[in-house]
């Protein structure tokens, strides 16, 4: 087994990449991102803290 290329969940992560905001992440997927308003803040976050939570993956949101 290779652990670099293992993509189980290791503590609740999932090591598939994922989409944000028209890009793609690899296993490191910390988002720092700047919006012109709320309403284009849940149209770009809503999905990508959506897929994170269906894949048990933990969120944090300031």
């Amino acid at each position: 087994m290779n652990p670099t290329q293992d993509n189980t969940k290791f503590r609740g992560e999932d090591n598939q990449p994922m989409r944000f905001a028209n890009a793609t992440l690899g296993k490191h997927r910390h988002v720092c991102a700047f919006f012109h308003g709320a309403e284009e803040e849940y149209r770009v976050l809503l999905p990508f803290v959506k897929e994170g939570l269906a894949r048990g993956e933990k969120a944090f949101h300031i």
